[in-house]
């Protein structure tokens, strides 16, 4: 799965707490609330966002 597939799957996942993953991330909680409703705008998201993204999703899946 590459980057930016998981951090669609991340910011789609409605077990997702927005507010934790913007306290984590340093990504205003507004920018992931426009990703979570269109998480087609992670297409032009920064390279370093989607990074980010994709690392807690993989942190995320290897505890479960």
């Amino acid at each position: 799965m590459r980057d930016l597939e998981k951090a669609k799957a991340l910011i789609s996942n409605r077990g997702t707490r927005l507010k934790e993953l913007s306290k984590t991330t340093g990504i205003p909680y507004q920018t992931l609330k426009h990703y979570s409703s269109e998480p087609s705008k992670l297409d032009d998201a920064r390279a370093s966002r989607v990074n980010l993204l994709a690392k807690i999703y993989d942190e995320k899946e290897a505890t479960h």
